[in-house]
């Protein structure tokens, strides 16, 4: 296993409208190899509104350096374009992550933008920045790490705490089962 490897729960995100639908979010992200190219899994579950969602939303990223992860994606009307997540500082306990893409806003259209969601958010408000740890329910003092590597990279966001109290967690790869998620 690699250190990317394994569960990571999501604590904080910088802040947006939208940040407050979502809460309980698990990464669950492993490597494998895809045409003898080396990448990394990434498996998100999420509650919505209240809802745990059933099907998880999965991204696969390429490795193009250390640190620096890459998923290349196509959106109806608009093209491929990319998603990239730069690893500012990664510990045993937490890591912090920035998410930013190249997907140019003045060409996508209104609709189109409800499909590729919070891709359409890096582009508004600037990039997404992530804290994520081992732990559910990690010490202030691991926060307030992370905060500090943030605020090191230069960069100046607001956070939103992510809720992850009171949780219905995936029980197997295939998600939550049928009986504890609305359809």
């Amino acid at each position: 296993m690699t250190s990317d490897e394994g569960v990571w729960f999501p604590q904080y995100r910088n802040r947006h409208w939208n940040n407050k639908r979502y809460s309980c979010h698990t990464l669950n992200e492993r490597t494998s190899y895809l045409d003898e190219q080396h990448v990394l899994e990434a498996a998100s579950w999420y509650t919505k509104d209240g809802k745990p969602q059933k099907d998880s939303y999965t991204q696969t990223y390429a490795q193009q350096k250390r640190g620096v992860l890459v998923d290349e994606e196509e959106l109806v009307g608009y093209g491929e374009y990319k998603v990239k997540n730069f690893i500012i500082n990664l510990t045993p306990e937490y890591r912090v992550r920035y998410v930013c893409t190249d997907l140019d806003r003045a060409s996508v259209s209104w609709r189109d933008r409800i499909h590729v969601g919070w891709i359409s958010i890096a582009k508004k408000d600037g990039p997404v920045v992530y804290i994520e740890t081992r732990n559910m329910t990690p010490s202030a003092e691991v926060i307030q790490q992370a905060v500090a590597d943030i605020r090191k990279a230069g960069i100046s966001v607001v956070l939103d705490r992510i809720v992850q109290k009171d949780c219905v967690r995936p029980l197997d790869p295939n998600g939550y089962p049928d009986s504890e998620v609305s359809e």
